[in-house]
């Protein structure tokens, strides 16, 4: 069948098409899941071991079991699988989703887990910075709770879906989630950085916003270009209207640059600076 993708499902290779959820399913059923989107170029994978611990640390908050076997070797061995499978030899987005094993109602019955690897195709295989700057506003639908699920990006991603629809019914590239302060968080999918003069502030994870792998990447190169960095910041809109520069961070985009927020304009030299720094970094790491 045209377009059909291969995934993994703990181990087993399948067609896409192929049903491999009951209806049970812990993470359909109540959101008991937590997942990872990763960069992949050919058969490497940025970052991994940024994002394997994220992910452990995740399950441990959440009392699921971790397997002896969830090793930086054993899923290498099985994204490269999922990746050749599908011929993805470039560039692609690979998505490892961990779930509570089925049964029980809103008590497990078990903490054990099972996986699954999904991926989908790039345009690039590398971080390229988008020529066209983002136009972005605040989303005031909800605010994101500040708690200890904050910081988990689980499959429970309502608040974001909301904001998506907000995004895509007023034609924006991205919109701005506030926490319940009511100050700057993150964005639908993204890290939130700014440059103030020659200062770069970024929302700390005290104020609700995911502990983003780019995130964590961006603020060492930064720091290794000898720049005043703030990620213990709490900011405001009025900070994004003052900002000389503004842009969003992922591990599967790398930087998107913002070019307008409201009435305010913004410049892209950091940005340019920063991903081409981070594509020698990336392609610099010998995870896989």
């Amino acid at each position: 069948m045209k377009g059909t993708r291969y995934i993994c499902n703990n181990g087993i290779y399948l067609k896409d098409e192929n049903p491999v959820l009951f209806a049970s399913n812990r993470a359909f059923l109540y959101g008991d899941a937590l997942f990872e989107t990763i960069h992949a170029n050919g058969t490497r994978v940025q970052f991994f071991n940024f994002h394997l611990e994220r992910l452990k640390k995740g399950m441990q908050l959440l009392k699921m079991n971790i397997p002896g076997y969830f090793t930086s070797e054993y899923f290498a061995e099985h994204i490269r699988g999922v990746l050749a499978r599908n011929k993805f030899f470039k560039g692609a987005r690979v998505r490892l989703t961990v779930f509570r094993n089925s049964n029980g109602l809103y008590t497990p019955e078990t903490n054990d887990v099972q996986y699954i690897i999904d991926s989908a195709k790039l345009e690039s295989d590398v971080y390229v910075l988008n020529q066209t700057g983002y136009t972005v506003d605040l989303y005031t639908g909800m605010y994101k709770p500040v708690n200890m699920l904050s910081q988990l990006k689980t499959t429970n991603a309502l608040p974001f879906v909301l904001a998506g629809i907000f995004k895509k019914e007023n034609n924006l590239e991205d919109c701005i989630v506030l926490n319940e302060n009511k100050r700057i968080c993150e964005s639908v999918g993204s890290n939130i950085f700014i440059v103030k003069g020659e200062k770069v502030y970024t929302p700390a994870l005290s104020e609700g916003c995911l502990p983003g792998v780019m995130r964590n990447v961006i603020c060492g190169l930064i720091k290794s270009e000898g720049i005043s960095l703030n990620d213990d910041s709490r900011l405001t809109a009025t900070d994004l209207l003052t900002a000389d520069e503004f842009f969003l961070t992922n591990a599967v985009s790398g930087i998107r640059w913002v070019v307008a927020f409201r009435q305010r304009r913004y410049y892209n030299k950091l940005s340019k600076i920063l991903i081409n720094k981070l594509n020698r970094l990336a392609f610099e790491d010998q995870f896989i």
